[in-house]
C-alpha cells in the first residue's frame, strides 16, 4: 500500500474537504489536484521554506502547470515564534545598521523590544516575573506569507517560462515575504528580533 493508493480509496468515498500531509510524490499530488478540479476542497501540505518555493515544488510534482492554475486557490506558508511577555519585556532603541540590515524605515519604527532582565531583591534573590516565570516569554504567535490565486495569477502560471516570473507576479499582486512580516510582528513589540533569528535559523515546514 502506497500513499497515493490510499488517498485514491478515500476518493472513492467521495468526500467534500479532504487534507493530504506531507506530499512527497507525484501521483499523490496529481491525485489532490484532479480531486480539487473535481470541486473538492483539498488541503496539501509540502516541506518548504517559501511561498515561491511550494509553487515550485508543487508545479514540478503535479507536472501540468494548466491543472495547478485552474485548481490552486491560494499558498500559505508559517511560522510559530515565541510572544514576549508584556509585563516584563523591555524596550530598547536597536542598532541603526540593523534597520538597514532588514530594509525597515527608521523614521517608522524607534523601539523594539526584548525579553526582561533578571531583577535581584536587596537580598540578592532573583524576582521572577509571575506571568512568564522568568523565561521573558509568553505564549505564541504566528508569521504568515501568503498569496491567493486570483485570476490574473492563473494566467501567469499558465505562461509562465520560469519560477522567477511566477514569483515576480506573486510580489506584484502584494504578497509580503516572511521576513517582512516577522519585522512587522517586532515592530509592534510582540516578538524579539532575536526570536526571529532564532526561529529561521532552525530548519521549518
Amino acid at each position: 500500500t502506497t500513499y497515493a493508493r490510499r488517498l485514491q480509496s478515500i476518493l472513492r468515498k467521495g468526500p467534500d474537504i479532504m487534507g493530504v500531509a506531507d506530499c512527497e510524490d507525484s501521483q499523490t499530488a496529481k491525485l489532490a489536484a484532479a480531486a480539487a478540479k473535481d470541486e473538492k476542497i483539498v488541503y496539501v501540505e509540502l516541506e518548504a521554506t517559501s511561498v515561491n518555493q511550494a509553487i515550485e515544488t508543487w508545479l514540478k510534482l503535479v507536472g501540468d502547470k494548466h491543472l495547478v492554475a485552474d485548481t490552486l486557490t491560494a499558498i500559505l506558508n508559517q511560522r510559530l515564534v515565541r510572544t514576549l511577555c508584556n509585563d516584563c519585556r523591555q524596550a530598547y532603541q536597536p542598532n541603526p545598521a540593523l534597520f538597514k540590515k532588514f530594509n525597515i524605515p527608521a523614521n517608522e519604527v524607534r523601539t523594539f523590544y526584548r525579553p526582561g532582565e533578571i531583577e535581584y531583591d536587596k537580598h540578592g534573590k532573583p524576582i521572577v516575573c509571575e506571568k512568564c516565570q522568568g523565561s521573558g516569554f509568553y505564549g505564541r504567535t504566528g508569521l504568515f506569507e501568503t498569496i491567493r490565486i486570483n485570476d490574473d495569477l492563473r494566467e501567469v502560471i499558465r505562461k509562465a517560462k520560469t519560477n522567477q516570473e511566477i514569483a515576480t507576479a506573486f510580489r506584484k499582486a502584494g504578497m509580503l515575504y516572511m521576513q517582512e512580516q516577522s519585522i512587522k510582528k517586532v515592530s509592534l513589540g510582540m516578538t524579539s528580533i532575536n526570536e526571529v533569528i532564532r526561529n529561521f535559523s532552525t530548519k521549518n515546514t
